[in-house]
């Protein structure tokens, strides 16, 4: 499996961009794309990116992005905590006197310096959030992973390699501004930005002593840096060297313009020589090395869990644009996955709780069959069964049965019925279900005295009275009294 990183830079006149990809298992990482863009010649960043994204060789990949050291404000800051977490928490808050810019409207990150004591020296850096938000809605659809800004990477990188430990100062000269990054005993201590580029410095780098004065002014400005940072112990010792990159590096008068002037040797940055780095594109790539160092650092920044600045880290992951229809593939994969796992289980408890009411409602039948039903030796369909034999039940002539049952209820009712009731029975119908008695009575108080007396009884259930329409001779009343044989 390959993880691919874009790592695109920002500066004040070029967006240069490197795709890198890295074989997980292997380890291996490779070059497979890079780009030089003119800003001002493409229509503007927006224009630019677009341009870039429409490549092959950079149409996917999580991204990196670096600002403008220029649009940054570094400060140190000293806080009696060493916790990482209640650092982030506080430090927007700490670094608020010291910025130029309303605290709502810039993004706050850091780099550790030392920490002794239960303190912490850091450097916070403060980007303008409408730079941010500039780059995110530019590149909107894509993962972005990061923001830092400019020569941080590089310097880091240089750390991670075989820079040596002591002080030494890194400078990136693009073509309208340059960014020094200060670094003491494999730290970096100091960031500052000129406005000043390769284009001002060539132009003073001429053979009259004023255009030369201006181009040692433009030195100065380092040097009474390095003493600032030394004057407040920041730095213990002078640079030992001095590192080059960016376009500025292009240049051979410049490179010697600064060893006379720091009077220390000028290394030019090549990360990719330095790294082992191939270049494996379909297509050849045109590469300048202190051109792409700083995108090249971006992208390296993206296969390691690597330390930096992250002015990205603000907004939460849930509102970062997805990378088109693949970005959404794992987690709607995830979410799927769940969402059939929830359904499995609901029809697995819905056909357990159903089963166990049948083999409840089963055995109820049973039961009842069988108490209903004790002659029937064989149960095969309890319900059909039971309902044929009341249909039987019904089926029986309406007149007079003989036998044990009709004898039996017969005279239960009749040992209910009060003396000297004056009821006179005129016909009786019995089944296997129900006992049912017509005849004639004096009075309404007569009958329901007998009711009373066989409900209380408790050998019938359901008794039933119905009174007749009619008369007898006598003016006596007529009646119905229909029971169930009690089970």
């Amino acid at each position: 499996m390959n993880k691919k990183i874009l790592g695109i830079d920002i500066g004040s006149a070029f967006l240069k961009a490197v795709a890198l990809k890295c074989d997980v298992l292997s380890g291996r990482v490779s070059v497979t794309a890079s780009a030089l863009i003119d800003l001002e010649a493409a229509g503007g960043l927006e224009s630019s990116l677009s341009s870039l994204f429409s490549d092959k060789g950079f149409k996917t990949g999580d991204i990196i992005f670096s600002l403008p050291a220029g649009s940054c404000s570094f400060r140190h800051l000293s806080l009696p905590f060493s916790e990482e977490k209640t650092i982030d928490e506080i430090i927007t808050y700490e670094l608020e006197p010291h910025l130029p810019d309303p605290i709502d409207t810039v993004i706050v990150d850091s780099l550790p310096i030392s920490s002794a004591g239960g303190s912490t020296e850091v450097l916070a850096a403060a980007a303008k959030r409408r730079d941010v938000h500039e780059l995110s809605q530019a590149a909107a659809g894509r993962r972005i992973t990061a923001i830092d800004t400019d020569a941080v990477p590089v310097a880091l990188n240089l750390l991670e390699s075989d820079a040596p430990c002591g002080t030494w100062i890194l400078l990136d000269i693009g073509a309208r501004s340059a960014a020094a990054v200060f670094v003491q005993e494999k730290t970096i201590v100091h960031v500052r930005s000129f406005a000043w580029g390769a284009d001002h410095l060539l132009e003073a780098d001429g053979a009259s002593p004023g255009t030369k004065r201006n181009l040692l002014q433009h030195f100065q400005e380092i040097a009474d840096t390095l003493h600032l940072l030394g004057a407040k112990g920041l730095l213990g010792t002078l640079p030992s060297h001095l590192y080059l990159t960016g376009g500025g590096a292009l240049s051979d008068s410049l490179r010697k313009d600064l060893e006379a002037f720091f009077k220390l040797p000028v290394l030019v940055v090549d990360l990719l020589q330095r790294r082992g780095i191939a270049i494996l594109a379909k297509h050849p790539v045109a590469w300048d090395g202190p051109l792409m160092n700083q995108a090249l650092a971006l992208a390296l920044r993206g296969m390691t869990v690597s330390r930096g600045l992250n002015f990205r880290k603000e907004e939460p992951s849930s509102k970062r644009e997805p990378q088109g229809l693949r970005g959404h593939l794992p987690w709607t994969a995830i979410m799927l996955a769940l969402f059939f796992l929830c359904i499995g289980a609901d029809l697995a408890v819905h056909y357990y709780a159903d089963s166990r009411k049948l083999g409840i409602l089963k055995a109820e039948i049973a039961r009842t069959f069988k108490g209903s039903c004790p002659e029937v030796t064989r149960m095969v369909d309890p319900v059909r069964q039971l309902e044929q034999k009341i249909k039987e039940a019904k089926n029986l002539p309406g007149e007079m049965e003989k036998g044990p049952l009709f004898l039996e209820q017969w005279k239960k009712a009749m040992d209910t019925q009060p003396e000297d009731s004056g009821i006179l029975v005129t016909g009786i119908t019995c089944n296997a279900i129900s006992l049912e008695i017509n005849g004639e009575a004096p009075d309404y108080e007569a009958i329901n005295s007998w009711k009373s007396a066989l409900e209380k009884a408790g050998s019938f259930a359901d008794v039933q009275m119905h009174f007749g329409g009619g008369k007898d001779m006598e003016g006596r009343k007529t009646f119905r009294l229909r029971m169930t044989h009690a089970l």
